[in-house]
């Protein structure tokens, strides 16, 4: 985590990490905030740590540097990739040692999960303010089958070629969509289109906005919160005549089943002259015997 922050505070004084002097951040408290909360997350054992999104005020706030915006640059840094808001409050509440935690420990942002709630937890500040100046914690047991949130955003497009489209849809899946798919549609008077759909994280909708605003004609995309249910699953490798190749495992009810990897096995089906199919059947059997 502190090599995290000197990253960080690097980048912001143009300078490498060895180089950086820590200022407030190295003081006692900052030291005891990161290392108790290494120590209490040891001592929680929980499988996963999730965060709401990250109210980071707004105004100017007073540090070694001098009179600075709210966020300061190095909690703004560490922010990075994170979903956050401003409520107006004119106060710094997002410190960079805050934002380091969150950073490196919450792997989901997001409303609270549904869970049965076991423990709960306050730590309050001294400054006073309209609302509890406090950082809740909640221990809890899922009571979801790895059910999680995503969006699913929709253009309609009518003057776009085909090419131009699988492009778009590559570009997509490279900036980190779950899904991208197209549906034939009519549009008004009458004119063949195609409707463009995109599922992908919640905190992915501007890098999914930028990429089909750039790749696409859309000129507006829809986009809402849906749940979904996921299974587990996990790439493998197995053993076969035609070379190591991989497979998607999927868990369910306590069942595995497995579906070959498309891209390695045409590589394979190639390169020994055999059918796709083929291919496909070998590494199945070999999931299977396993």
């Amino acid at each position: 985590m502190f090599r995290e922050l000197a990253k960080a505070e690097a980048k912001v004084h143009g300078t490498t990490p060895d180089q950086v002097h820590f200022h407030e951040v190295g003081a006692v408290d900052s030291i005891v905030d990161i290392v108790g909360t290494c120590v209490c997350m040891w001592l929680l054992g929980a499988d996963e740590i999730q965060a709401s999104a990250v109210n980071t005020g707004s105004g100017t706030v007073k540090c070694a540097h001098g009179i600075m915006p709210v966020p300061a640059p190095a909690t703004a840094e560490l922010l990075t990739g994170l979903l956050c808001y401003s409520n107006g409050t004119l106060s710094e509440l997002t410190t960079p040692t805050g934002a380091l935690i969150i950073r490196s420990f919450a792997k989901k942002q997001g409303a609270l999960p549904q869970m049965k709630i076991e423990k709960i937890g306050y730590g309050f500040g001294t400054k006073e303010f309209l609302f509890a100046n406090c950082v809740r914690a909640v221990l809890g047991t899922s009571q979801e089958q790895h059910g999680e949130s995503v969006l699913v955003m929709q253009a309609n497009v009518d003057d776009m070629t085909g090419e131009a489209a699988s492009y778009c849809a590559e570009r997509l899946m490279d900036a980190g969509a779950l899904d991208v798919f197209f549906s034939p549609i009519y549009m008004k008077k009458g004119r063949p289109a195609f409707l463009l759909q995109v599922i992908c994280r919640e905190g992915d909708r501007q890098k999914m906005e930028n990429v089909l605003f750039a790749e696409s004609t859309t000129l507006g995309v829809r986009w809402q919160s849906m749940q979904r249910t996921a299974l587990e699953r996990e790439i493998i490798s197995v053993e076969t005549q035609y070379g190591t190749l991989p497979i998607k495992q999927r868990r369910w009810n306590g069942t595995l089943f497995g579906a070959p990897e498309y891209g390695p096995c045409a590589d394979a089906a190639r390169k020994n002259g055999v059918p796709l199919q083929v291919v496909y059947q070998a590494v199945t059997e070999k999931f299977y015997e396993k």
